[in-house]
């Protein structure tokens, strides 16, 4: 596998048994299920399946797609029981790591890991389509991001959940982002990938930001590094 090595992921969220009831009345415990897929630690990168109401069996049959998925990214997979007032309640979440399904990809069940609940389990599918075709003919730039220190604390408690974004400025396919560390002003992030559609003389913007799950990410700090700077 190549430094740059990527695919785009069709993720289908089939559907889920034995779920653990969340909801109850006179009829009886039940739950309103969703379930959510995302790359571990790139909370941008999620999907999310309809609800359906009342049942511990939800049939979903979503179809998703995650748009770039990087060399040792793991799915993570969640489900929720849906509340009008409050917060959803977790039914539970697996781990599919990125060996068990790049690049053949990986039909079947994974059991839903909740304390309160043993034998849950979803089922879904997930198939690895190659981005693009190499062109050796043309330069290709490829980015490492080690990590940072002292950045500003952005959250109470005096720390930030960071992630860095590298791009082409004007070029919105060029974007590379890391992970999001949490809870951390000091975040080592080691993660390389290839800047798409690169080309010899454009600058390099590397902008850092804190993750708020309910708001806008804050910017914590930016700097350009002009094509003279990048080696060839």
């Amino acid at each position: 596998m190549g430094r740059g090595a990527r695919c785009r992921l069709k993720i289908s969220l089939i559907r889920a048994r034995d779920l653990r009831a969340a909801d109850f009345n006179f009829t009886g415990g039940k739950s309103d299920p969703y379930c959510t897929c995302e790359l571990f630690g790139r909370p941008q990168t999620q999907i999310k399946s309809d609800i359906i109401k009342k049942t511990l069996d939800p049939e979903w049959n979503y179809d998703g797609v995650i748009e770039s998925c990087r060399a040792g990214d793991d799915l993570e997979f969640c489900v929720y029981d849906f509340d009008v007032v409050g917060d959803d309640d977790l039914l539970g979440k697996a781990i599919l790591e990125y060996d068990a399904f790049y690049p053949f990809g990986y039909e079947g069940d994974l059991t839903l890991e909740h304390p309160k609940k043993k034998d849950s389990a979803i089922t879904v599918k997930i198939q690895c389509i190659p981005l693009r075709e190499d062109d050796e003919d043309k330069p290709r730039c490829y980015v490492k991001i080690h990590k940072a220190e002292s950045l500003r604390a952005a959250d109470w408690g005096g720390s930030s959940d960071p992630y860095v974004i590298t791009r082409v400025p004007g070029k919105t396919q060029s974007k590379f982002r890391t992970k999001v560390i949490r809870n951390t002003i000091n975040p080592e992030w080691d993660e390389e990938d290839e800047i798409i559609d690169y080309e010899m003389g454009d600058d390099l913007e590397f902008v850092v930001y804190d993750w708020d799950r309910m708001s806008a990410d804050d910017e914590l700090g930016r700097i350009k590094l002009e094509a003279g700077g990048v080696l060839p």
